[in-house]
């Protein structure tokens, strides 16, 4: 497919390899955020808030992170008036963004740009839309990042998935270029110096499923009962 592998190894062999692949590094990151602002407009409700499984995707997609991480914020709304105690996040707006940023349209480029400035250093980036991630895919992406990077973009066969990432300020300079020229399609950093595609193993792929739609949702349901 063209993509920079963080390791050495070719995509496939990295695929088939799994797990084992990534073992030698720290699973666990200082920060995780969760972009949480879309308009949802081809679900026609907030996707944020439906549930899967009887657990409201958001929860689903927070209870992963905060394995992984001490520091999670949920960055593009505010706070859910039922938002479960248990889960200890921060809750950050997109226009708490600084200069121009505030007054541009929400998206995932303002979104990634509001949170790494937040972080101050090396963050995982998750849509809130993946109710089937698990904290044992998080850690392996997280242990295939290499300091080097400016970002890790986990990817399989069908392409990057640049949210689900791993992100660092360094990127920051390329990300700020790309909103003053409107480009706002994040897929492309697979192409900017610095970045690396993390070959998702085979057993995690059907976690990186995005419901955008009722019949995605219907998806997320029947792989969850498996």
């Amino acid at each position: 497919m063209g993509y920079r592998a963080a390791g050495r190894r070719g995509f496939n062999d990295l695929r088939k390899e799994g797990v084992g692949a990534y073992n030698r590094g720290m699973d666990t990151l200082p920060v995780v955020a969760v972009l949480a602002g879309g308009r949802s407009s081809r679900m026609g409700a907030d996707k944020a808030l439906l549930t899967v499984g009887g657990v409201c995707v958001l929860e689903r997609v927070a209870t992963a992170a905060l394995e992984v991480s001490a520091r999670v914020m949920v960055v593009g709304r505010e706070r859910p008036a039922a938002w479960p105690e248990r889960l200890d996040v921060t809750f950050v707006r997109d226009e708490e963004a600084e200069g121009a940023m505030a007054e541009r349209s929400a998206g995932p480029l303002v979104g990634l740009i509001t949170a790494l400035r937040q972080a101050g250093g090396p963050m995982l980036l998750l849509a809130c839309d993946l109710p089937l991630v698990t904290s044992g895919l998080l850690r392996v992406l997280i242990a295939s990042h290499r300091a080097e990077n400016l970002a890790t973009l986990a990817a399989t066969p069908e392409g990057p998935e640049p949210l689900c990432a791993i992100y660092t300020p360094g990127l920051l300079p390329t990300l700020e270029g790309m909103l003053r020229e409107n480009r706002r399609a994040l897929r492309a950093l697979v192409r900017a110096p610095g970045v690396a595609t993390f070959p998702v193993p085979v057993e995690y792929e059907r976690e990186l499923l995005n419901v955008n739609t009722p019949a995605d949702l219907a998806e997320a349901e029947r792989r969850l009962r498996g």
